[in-house]
């Protein structure tokens, strides 16, 4: 965490098991356990509705930020919702 008193601080490290920026490992099972729930398992299929979700090319599942897998969390979810009508 920062200390907002002092700009100059800097981030603690990131938990074990993630790079800087990099996604958490319950966010990143979050999202997989989504896509196969929803029968999404080809790499390559994930990552093209991953790229279009967010905007970017997504090369590799491994180099999603934690907030992009938040929002695949959340479109995931919203999709669930609207199929399940």
């Amino acid at each position: 965490m920062t200390n907002s008193s002092d700009p100059g601080a800097r981030l603690d490290p990131p938990p074990p098991g993630i790079e800087p920026g990099g996604i958490t490992d319950k966010t990143r099972k979050h999202v997989f356990a989504l896509l196969n729930k929803q029968g999404i398992t080809d790499p390559d299929v994930q990552r093209r509705g991953m790229t279009k979700v967010l905007g970017r090319p997504v090369e590799s599942r491994s180099s999603l930020t934690e907030d992009e897998g938040r929002t695949l969390v959340m479109e995931l979810q919203a999709r669930e919702r609207r199929y399940a009508r």
